[in-house]
């Protein structure tokens, strides 16, 4: 994980920390403006924006036009890297490594409107500590480390990602993959197979 903000402020470094009052503040009042809604936004949570469309849909607001509002007054706010509609993801114009891993976390049902990606040394919330949930090596390299059953020495450099646990699980007890699993099994460990 990275360090805190607060860490790279005491070094003369780019950072700082944005509280989910004052990255939806200017969202909300921009929408307000615009287009006449009281609660345009339902939540911020995890870097990620949870619209009341329920109320652009009782005025027929587009929600193109909605998306451009927001990309144009986040953009414009420090610490922010990427604002991406989730309806758009697939085809956002940024590297594939960025796309996959924002596409792998994402759920239909459960995740937001809006995927807000934050700048290399800021956060949410407070500039004190850390937190997880970007795509930067910093925060998404996570040391795995296998022991035991017929497990031999050794290490890899290739990237692997955590959806590759359970299929590599399942190759090494030569049992079918789960039906939700998504990753390749770490042929390191399993022998090619």
């Amino acid at each position: 994980m990275s360090e805190s903000p607060g860490y790279y402020l005491e070094n003369k470094m780019p950072s700082g920390a944005i509280t989910d009052d004052e990255f939806s503040k200017p969202v909300v009042e921009a929408l307000q403006k615009q287009f006449g809604i009281e609660k345009p936004i339902l939540s911020f949570a995890n870097y990620q924006l949870y619209m009341n469309w329920e109320e652009f849909d009782k005025k027929n607001i587009d929600h193109a036009a909605v998306e451009k509002v927001i990309t144009s007054v986040l953009m414009k706010a420090k610490g922010i890297a990427l604002v991406l509609p989730a309806s758009s993801l697939a085809a956002a114009p940024i590297p594939d490594v960025i796309k996959n891993m924002l596409i792998k976390g994402y759920n239909m049902k459960r995740s937001g409107d809006f995927l807000v990606v934050p700048q290399p040394t800021w956060k949410g919330g407070s500039i004190k500590g850390a937190t997880h949930g970007t795509w930067y090596p910093f925060d998404a390299h996570i040391p795995l480390v296998w022991m035991g059953w017929k497990i031999k020495p050794g290490y890899t450099n290739r990237v692997t990602g955590m959806t590759d646990i359970a299929a590599t699980l399942a190759a090494l007890l030569h049992i079918q993959m789960p039906s939700g699993c998504i990753g390749q099994p770490i042929t390191e460990l399993t022998g090619g197979r």
